[in-house]
């Protein structure tokens, strides 16, 4: 369960980050919480170029410079930076396991041209109310994910809610790091905590992403779409 893909375990979200520069001391570690979004702000706030400047710079990116972090690393806490990191996977490759094999094998056979490959699509869909997308938030002990039908975006706000549109997993990984005791599995006991998760989740999807609807995915009235060749 824990490889490349279609999940949201530690083993393939925690991606270590690494710094040497050297105006800062090595061989720190620092606990703030980080997302790729904060590369790009704080990449600019390595400049040393003057505030005005960099503000300019990194006019519209989402993420947060981290850059400050650098002096003092293990000061830091897992809130310091940003409150959650946020995971989204909408991978339509691996929507339906025998669905992919079929794919697989037909484009296996010979070159396929493009107009081969969406009138074999066409004819040949998925099944699109498969839970395989993804949406996943970290916040520095707790990792709570929601899987669910890319045919079902939601943003839910209450657990009724929660439950009726997505399969559930929430993992304590200070006292379970290797995720195996799924607490979203008790509702009753873990309620709070799980809208808690949920809500920082929204926070970080309306920051981050916007309206979470799934339009940017070729899938239109439950089956694949594809528009014009002069649109494309």
């Amino acid at each position: 369960m824990r490889t490349k893909g279609t999940n949201a375990y530690r083993q393939q979200n925690h991606v270590p980050l690494m710094i040497h520069h050297p105006a800062y001391p090595g061989g720190k570690e620092c606990a703030a919480i980080t997302s790729q979004l904060d590369l790009a702000p704080t990449l600019v706030g390595l400049t040393g170029k003057d505030p005005a400047s960099r503000a300019r710079a990194a006019a519209g990116l989402r993420g947060r410079d981290f850059s400050g972090l650098l002096r003092n690393p293990e000061a830091a806490r897992p809130g310091t930076l940003r409150p959650a990191a946020l995971f989204n996977y909408d991978m339509l490759s691996y929507q339906d396991a025998a669905w992919t094999k079929k794919v697989f094998a037909f484009n296996a056979e010979r070159k396929r041209s493009t107009a081969e490959k969406i009138a074999f699509l066409e004819k040949n869909q998925p099944d699109f109310h498969n839970r395989i997308a993804i949406r996943s938030v970290w916040d520095g002990r707790y990792r709570f994910t929601r899987y669910f039908s890319p045919l079902q975006f939601n943003t839910p706000t209450t657990l009724e809610e929660l439950v009726a549109r997505n399969d559930l997993e929430m993992y304590d990984l200070e006292n379970d790091p290797e995720e195996i005791n799924n607490l979203a599995a008790d509702r009753t006991k873990n309620a709070e905590l799980m809208l808690a998760l949920n809500k920082a989740m929204n926070e970080r999807l309306a920051e981050e992403v916007g309206d979470d609807n799934g339009r940017f995915l070729p899938i239109r009235n439950g089956k694949w779409f594809f528009p014009p060749a002069s649109e494309r």
